[in-house]
């Protein structure tokens, strides 16, 4: 036999069970179960600063679930530090499981909220023929907050609204972060293996002492050691990028610097409001899909196009600001809605930096008919998609 971590092993004499037994009992020194078993009081024993913890149970388990018993782990979990809790009523067939715990972690992954990735996991198992029956899906529950887990993207996201705070050394700081981002890339596709490394300090003094940056850094790959050995702390380029996570993070990076001064000043001011996303990502879209059938830049001010905004998102600091500086004209205020046009200064590559940008930074997935590629010369390598 091989142990997990691939080195040979001898089971010992003492834990083995002898094939001539005959009554059926093993002669293993083994401990009882009820010493393997993971208690409410052992979970309460442990610091679980966590987001989500799954509990599932099995018809093919021999434990037994009992409403007071899944009540106790629940709050042990919670009591714990567990934000949240997602539990089985009553045991399950463990193909049914596997096809409930697969669609929820598709769905969490694709960044729905904990209630609503079980409600998509629910559908799909009540979907199939062979699990469409209630008790197949019916007894899983969620208790505590309605959490969203991070993914690698939103994490870039996140870490990018942490720079976009300092709009005064964000430029700056997005230039040494792009040049680290495409060096990685191109020592992968050079298939340098080899550890490289910077010193953390370069880093900060380059990027001007803005935070944000290690998180930017550790959501695509790179390592931060601390000092050791008389080494100072460290920054290892990472040299795989699963997920193409380094490559989404040049492209928005890239986005980001394509835009005006003036737009990624006014961004800064807009990123602190989650609201704005949502409605700011519609209306570039609804431009942008009108601009599909053309192919000059001047389709702009030939043939203007409106959109309305509602007044109170124009109202939020940094709004009029970036519209105006991506060259939307204002055209009439209503008591509810902001009319705009485009204007003369609108052009298509500047709303594509602005919509990438923005999807970036709340966390959207861009509509498929704008999933285009967009090159911003002196800009890395410009293989940003929109995704």
């Amino acid at each position: 036999s091989k142990s997990s971590f691939g080195h040979p092993y001898t089971i010992p004499e003492s834990l083995r069970v002898q094939d001539d037994a005959s009554d059926g009992e093993s002669i293993s020194d083994c401990p009882p179960l009820q010493e393997l078993l993971l208690t409410a009081a052992d979970v309460l024993d442990l610091r679980l600063p966590v987001k989500l913890v799954v509990l599932g149970s099995s018809q093919e388990s021999n434990s037994k679930v009992t409403a007071d018993g899944v009540v106790a782990l629940t709050r042990a979990f919670l009591a714990a530090g567990a934000q949240c809790v997602l539990v089985s009523l009553w045991p399950v067939p463990v193909a049914a499981s596997k096809m409930f715990l697969h669609a929820l972690y598709s769905s969490l992954l694709n960044g729905l909220k904990a209630s609503a990735a079980l409600g998509e996991a629910m559908k799909v198992v009540q979907s199939s023929k062979a699990f469409s029956h209630p008790s197949n899906w019916a007894g899983f529950v969620l208790i505590g907050n309605d959490v969203k887990l991070n993914s690698p993207s939103s994490l870039i996201g996140q870490a990018l609204t942490e720079i976009l705070q300092h709009p005064e050394r964000a430029r700056d700081a997005l230039r040494v972060l792009l040049h680290l981002v495409e060096k990685s890339l191109q020592r992968i596709q050079n298939g340098q293996r080899n550890a490289m490394y910077t010193s953390q300090q370069s880093v900060e003094n380059k990027v001007g002492g803005i935070p944000g940056w290690q998180a930017l850094l550790t959501a695509v790959g790179f390592r931060l050691d601390p000092p050791a050995s008389g080494l100072p702390a460290a920054v290892f380029f990472p040299t795989s990028d699963p997920g193409d996570r380094l490559q989404q993070c040049s492209s928005t990076i890239q986005s980001l610097l394509g835009l005006p001064n003036p737009a990624l000043q006014a961004l800064c001011k807009l990123i602190t409001a989650s609201e704005t996303g949502e409605q700011l990502i519609s209306r570039l879209h609804q431009v942008l899909v009108q601009l599909q059938a053309g192919e000059k830049e001047q389709d702009f001010a030939s043939a203007p196009i409106q959109v309305s905004i509602s007044v109170q998102l124009w109202r939020l600091p940094g709004c009029h600001e970036f519209l105006a500086a991506l060259g939307f004209d204002l055209c009439e205020v209503g008591q509810e809605e902001v009319i705009l046009k485009t204007g003369k200064q609108a052009n298509r590559r500047t709303m594509h930096f602005a919509l990438q940008a923005l999807l970036a930074l709340f966390g959207k997935r861009s509509p498929k008919a704008l999933r285009s590629h967009v090159h911003e010369p002196g800009y890395g390598v410009g293989r940003g998609t929109i995704m």
